[in-house]
């Protein structure tokens, strides 16, 4: 087994290699809890696969560190030989199955899926086994936006550049909300990030712990707030990304892409970039759901007569329309699997719908004589019989 770097894989630094007991115990588990939330598969349904497979791996990844990191006999184990000696995930043993250690189902009553709630929580408090030291992780705000493709884009799918708005880091304080870079320990809740606040009521005592409202749950409060962000670390810019187009998306279709949005804070995960597919009209094709409609114009007197046409679909091929004697006006002629592609809440596609032509006849705006009395005739023989 290749050696891992267990500390670069938690984002440790060298100074954070030189901890110990509690004090690198609430350093990993702050970095842990931060990637988990990162890279559950959980927050990657929306993706493609291999943003899918990407996420599981770097979770089983972060996983293993912390579970050999964590463990006081373990780390030094491995600060003398490496990695090497450790293999908490066995060859063809999957923790995200059932009933494994990250099912995603698992202990749906209570808890985080894919955490038991006898152990560690990397989500903070949600479980029954891990109490919440230090500021509260915040997870990022979702930035909406609204694109508009047309149908065939939604056929084939494909990648679209976005440009938006969303919060990044105050370039003059770096995220500090200080205006020099410096801050200083909260004095109103001594740098936890928490206050507690205890009520009586007969003989019972509540205590509720929220996060500091001075400092906002980080613990540290600056001297001077930034004058250009105002205190709050970000400001509003201008970003760029390409994203997925998955095919078969309708109009109002919203679709996630993680860690886009908005960051998070205090080792919380960044929010989402949420996109909402508005999909023009098309001149040719009506869309239904999944399936497609066309009208078929042709004139009446193909109608009766019947009439061999090759009708064009939307994935470029083209099918014949066989049209026998007197074809009746709104006929539909159905080609199944010509439609649009299905597709899930979790971006995967299914079948494609089926593809109807219907018939409308097509009539003369204007008549000359010759035509009027040909007509004349057809109908006086018509009645006859």
């Amino acid at each position: 087994m290749a050696d891992k770097d267990y500390y670069s894989i938690l984002g440790l630094s060298e100074k954070d290699k030189s901890l110990n007991g509690k004090e690198f115990k609430d350093k990993i588990t702050k970095q842990f809890r931060k990637l988990s939330m990162q890279w559950h598969p959980d927050r990657w349904v929306s993706g493609t696969e291999e943003e899918k497979k990407t996420a599981e791996e770097k979770f089983k990844e972060i996983a293993e560190a912390y579970s050999v990191l964590s463990d006081e006999q373990k780390r030094a184990e491995y600060d003398n030989r490496g990695s090497g000696g450790f293999n908490p995930f066995p060859d063809g043993f999957d923790p995200f199955a059932p009933g494994g250690p990250f099912d995603r189902f698992r202990n749906m009553g209570g808890g985080f899926p894919g955490f038991d709630n006898s152990g560690f929580n990397p989500f903070g408090g949600m479980g029954g086994g891990y109490t919440q030291t230090g500021p509260t992780p915040m997870n990022g705000s979702n930035v909406m936006i609204d694109i508009t493709i047309t149908l065939q884009e939604a056929y084939n799918g494909g990648t679209r550049t976005v440009r938006y708005y969303k919060n990044v880091e105050c370039s003059h304080c770096h995220g500090t909300g200080s205006d020099d870079g410096v801050l200083h320990t909260c004095t109103h809740c001594n740098g936890s990030g928490h206050i507690s606040r205890t009520k009586w009521n007969g003989n019972m005592q509540f205590t509720t712990i929220t996060d500091c409202p001075y400092c906002n749950g980080t613990g540290k409060m600056p001297s001077k707030t930034c004058h250009v962000c105002g205190g709050l670390g970000t400001t509003s810019q201008m970003v760029e990304h390409d994203i997925p187009i998955p095919r078969g998306v309708d109009y109002g279709t919203i679709m996630g892409y993680a860690g886009l949005g908005n960051p998070g804070k205090n080792g919380g995960s960044d929010g989402a970039l949420e996109v909402r597919f508005i999909v023009k009209n098309d001149n040719y094709y009506q869309r239904k759901n999944e399936n497609l409609i066309h009208y078929e114009e042709i004139p009446f007197t193909d109608a009766l007569l019947g009439v061999k046409r090759e009708i064009k679909c939307i994935d470029g091929s083209t099918v014949p329309l066989n049209l026998g004697e007197l074809t009746k006006d709104g006929l539909e002629v159905v080609y199944p699997g010509k439609g649009m592609p299905t597709l899930d809440r979790y971006g995967r596609n299914g079948p494609n719908g089926n593809f109807s032509v219907f018939i409308k006849y097509k009539i003369p705006t204007k008549l000359t004589e010759k035509q009027k009395e040909l007509l004349r005739k057809f109908n006086d023989e018509w009645e006859q019989k």
